[in-house]
């Protein structure tokens, strides 16, 4: 008998090793979830923060020179099949694009959903002087409007000093 009761006592089927092992894999997965909630916690209340929800006049100006881009280099491609057009409706339905992927003021809309204008509709922008202004991107930012220029180029002017730039009637 007291061979068996020191056989059970001194090898023992659950070791040390085992018990150390266990222990280290449950507070890993508890400092895991921890780290986990705390990560979870953070993105929620960031998400309201408001210069993640104010992206800003930056991002707003931006997005008006994309989209100022996309506009001047469909009308180069259409320029090269000979079309030249009158508004941006007829430069949407010439890419095919759907209407979100760029708002604009419709012709008959009383209110303007995007600040784009064409400042010369209908005429040849391969021939005109790189420094003509051909889209302009109004009410982008309080004081300043985008200027796409004839070349491509992008300009951004105050207000007040863009009559100077539009075409003599």
């Amino acid at each position: 008998m007291l061979q068996r009761f020191i056989r059970i006592t001194f090898n023992p089927s659950w070791t040390l090793r085992r018990t150390l092992l266990s222990s280290g894999i449950f507070l890993t997965l508890t400092a895991a979830a921890v780290a986990m909630t705390g990560i979870i916690h953070e993105l929620a209340w960031l998400s309201r923060a408001p210069m993640i929800t104010n992206r800003g006049k930056n991002v707003r100006r931006t997005e008006a020179i994309n989209n100022g881009k996309q506009i001047y280099y469909a009308m180069i491609e259409m320029a090269s099949e000979g079309l030249h057009p009158s508004s941006l409706e007829e430069i949407i339905e010439f890419l095919d694009y759907r209407g979100d992927m760029f708002t604009y003021l419709p012709s008959h809309a009383s209110y303007a959903r995007e600040p784009f204008l064409l400042l010369h509709p209908g005429k040849d922008i391969t021939s005109m002087q790189p420094e003509t202004p051909i889209i302009a991107a109004l009410g982008v930012d309080g004081s300043r409007c985008i200027l796409v220029l004839a070349d491509g180029s992008v300009e951004v002017s105050r207000y007040k000093d863009i009559e100077n730039l539009l075409p003599a009637k």
